[in-house]
């Protein structure tokens, strides 16, 4: 299958979501949806509901919609609306900074007895919010709650299953949760940000897929449930020490399992894993696989493109692609039934990317799978279903732009029919005094490239007026704020949804200043960041704190592949003037170019809201490793480089390093004999707050010495 013309002419507009690192002052724009999705020909996507922060969704049988929001939230939408009130509030005991919170959602398969949903969140014991931030570690958890007829889940319902899962790094806590054809429930777990060290440990859940009961007890079929020693490394009411495999095991060496998807009917299932610097890729669940990270990454070595040999006893992914294209986050899976849709969607599998906003079609073929495009310009996806009771696609994004919003979307198949318009559009001005006259500019498409015309509806008391012209102007006469809309139709008299946009009149956005505080130029990594800001509004006088919301972006900047660039949330979204946290470290060497961006928004009494930003760069230095002699190799966070080798870090950013005992050059043999610092040959090594060098000497062995006694001389100095 190829992609439909229209996608193949229009690929120069793929969406990515590397944002602006500059400073900027903006007037939030009150917009319900800014993008115009481009699928497949025959399909149509609907916009349900917008929720910020939402990380994964899952469908009750009644078709309410559960959504994990990442502060520890889970909202309900029945009809199409979102319920005011959470129907469980976790935030007092989640970590939400960076890439914590609540995950992952699912529902039991037997819910309509038991009233089951399962919950994925990083738990913190103590009270204070700071602890998130401290050495008081946060953990990741898995519970089980029941949620009542009154759409109200009980938290004292929580029944955990999984305690004590690691969250060193604050990242790559994984999230994948999704309930087998074979009754068990299947949770996929990062590498905790330790760039691989724990993923091939069997001692450790991270970088795994785990396999439970819904109860929480141990499959038999797990492939380390009888081993000697084993353990439960999750016990919720004993941590159980020992050094065998974990009983929870079902396969393993992944980076940061992010979704995995089940074949209806079936045991089959597909892990998404969310790559370094270089491929993304989809795995074949595979009990006792191991799918090779840290020393792979897609069906090649960690950080090639090139040095892809196949490996013994490493599981290769079923389809991997690089971050050459310019998507470098997979995300959300779903497999079409073969019984929805048509031909040749019916049984297909469909993943998306969070970088680029694509979903493809996997392809099955006899050299194996190749993907297809099959939309674009959908946004931030982080979860995908398929649901089987209404035959159409569900995917939720998630919310980077300032203004935007967290959206659910259903996609549906309608063939031949006639597809409504797509429609979005802008006011400019948005805000003054009276009398206001305001542009309205309307972007509209039509899959079907009918004449549009438009229906301009001005939320006053004037008439509404339909006009072929995609702008027009209104004046208001009287203060208020206003709901302006406007809805596109095609030839065929075919509606796109309303698209609405406010308009304050007489009324203001806040005046938001950062305090001139003392702000260093940049910060090392764990220095303390102390920001505050003033706020006050012509209309209202002084605006309270909690009127002002802090946000925090860690731009991911890839040095070596820039078409890798995205962003993590690094600190969840904090009311008051004043807000503090630490510099983190880079995700890894390669992302030394990465900065922060802090977002300030500020709204008024009438719901006019102003954001500020501010950018945060860290602390590089240049760190020069050498040898003596010249021209040996070391290990540099497990990469082997050769010296001398110069490279940025960020000031008290940690470093693995390590100079083998034993190397050879021309002809002879170099012993380890020291480090400059007088540290071991394997030692941390915190990066400076200035340029260095840092040297490890050798002594060549003379052909004529026996290598016993050199070893000896070595030993005495």
């Amino acid at each position: 299958m190829s992609p439909s013309s229209q996608l193949t002419r229009t690929l120069c507009a793929i969406f990515t979501l590397i944002l602006s690192f500059s400073a900027s002052l903006s007037t939030t724009p009150n917009l319900t949806h800014a993008r115009t999705p481009v699928l497949e020909a025959g399909f149509a996507d609907t916009r349900i509901a917008n929720l910020d922060e939402a990380t994964d969704f899952a469908i009750l049988p009644d078709q309410r919609i559960l959504v994990a929001v990442q502060s520890g939230r889970v909202y309900i939408i029945q009809n199409g609306n979102v319920l005011p009130t959470p129907a469980l509030d976790l935030s007092a005991q989640t970590c939400d900074n960076w890439e914590r919170g609540l995950s992952a959602i699912e529902i039991d398969p037997n819910f309509a007895q038991n009233r089951y949903i399962y919950l994925y969140y990083t738990y913190r014991a103590q009270v204070k919010k700071t602890d998130c931030e401290t050495s008081l570690k946060p953990v990741n958890r898995l519970s089980r709650f029941t949620l009542n007829a009154a759409n109200v889940i009980d938290p004292n319902s929580e029944t955990v299953l999984i305690d004590a899962i690691l969250s060193v790094m604050a990242n790559h806590n994984g999230g994948a949760l999704r309930f087998g054809g074979d009754g068990y429930l299947y949770l996929g777990v990062g590498d905790s940000g330790t760039g691989g060290q724990l993923a091939q440990n069997l001692g450790e859940l991270s970088g795994k897929i785990l396999r439970i009961a819904p109860d929480g007890s141990i499959p038999p079929t797990n492939p380390y449930a009888a081993t000697a020693n084993a353990r439960r490394c999750g016990n919720p009411n004993a941590p159980q020490n020992g050094t065998g495999p974990c009983q929870e095991i079902f396969a393993y060496g992944l980076r940061n399992p992010w979704r995995l998807s089940f074949k209806p009917n079936s045991s089959q299932f597909f892990i998404h894993d969310v790559g370094q610097g270089a491929w993304e890729e989809i795995n074949d669940g595979i009990a006792n696989a191991n799918y090779g990270w840290p020393m792979r990454e897609g069906e090649c070595k960690k950080d090639s493109f090139t040095d892809c040999a196949t490996q013994p006893n490493l599981n290769n992914p079923i389809h991997s692609y690089s971050h050459r294209n310019g998507c470098s986050g997979i995300t959300g899976g779903a497999f079409v039934p073969t019984t929805a849709w048509v031909s040749p969607f019916q049984g297909n599998y469909l993943f998306a990317d969070i970088v680029c906003g694509r979903i493809y079609t996997l392809i099955p073929g006899p050299a194996g799978f190749h993907a297809d495009l099959f939309g674009y310009d959908l946004g931030a996806i982080v979860s995908m279903r398929f649901n089987a009771a209404d035959n159409a696609l569900y995917y939720l994004t998630y919310n980077y732009y300032q203004g935007t919003h967290g959206e659910l979307h259903r996609i549906d198949y309608v063939g031949n029919a006639n597809l409504a318009p797509q429609v979005s559009a802008n006011a400019a001005p948005s805000y003054g005094p009276a009398p206001l006259t305001v542009q309205f500019t309307a972007n509209a498409s039509d899959a079907n490239q009918d004449p549009l015309r438009y229906i301009w509806r001005f939320g006053d008391n004037s008439t509404y007026v339909v006009s072929t012209a995609a702008a027009i102007s209104h004046t208001y006469a009287a203060n208020g704020v206003y709901t302006a809309s406007v809805t596109a139709l095609d030839a065929a008299n075919e509606a796109s949804q309303v698209f609405e946009m406010r308009v304050d009149v007489g009324n203001s956005p806040p005046n938001l200043a950062f305090v001139n505080e003392a702000i260093p130029a940049a910060y090392a990594v764990k220095q303390a960041i102390h920001l505050q800001a003033n706020a006050s509004d012509a209309e209202d006088g002084a605006v309270p704190a909690d009127a002002l919301l802090w946000r925090v972006l860690l731009h991911h900047v890839d040095q070596n592949n820039p078409q890798n660039s995205h962003s993590h949330p690094y600190i969840a979204p904090t009311k008051g003037t004043r807000l503090s946290f630490t510099m983190p470290p880079p995700e890894d060497l390669d992302a030394v170019q990465s900065d922060l961006e802090v977002q300030l928004t500020a709204t008024d009494s009438q719901g006019l809201a102003q954001t500020i930003t501010r950018t945060l760069q860290p602390q590089r230095v240049e760190i020069t490793l050498a040898t003596q002699p010249s021209g040996l190799s070391l290990l540099l966070n497990s990469r082997v480089i050769t010296t001398p080798h110069t490279f940025t870090s960020w000031a008290n950013y940690s470093l693995s390093l390590r100079a083998p005992d034993t190397q050879f050059t021309n002809s002879q043999t170099a012993i380890f004999a020291r480090w400059a610092n007088g540290a071991a040959n394997t030692h941390v090594f915190n990066t400076p707050n200035q340029d260095a060098t840092l040297t490890a000497h050798y002594a060549l062995l003379p052909q004529t010495l026996d290598k016993r006694v050199w070893l000896a001389v070595l030993r005495d100095r």
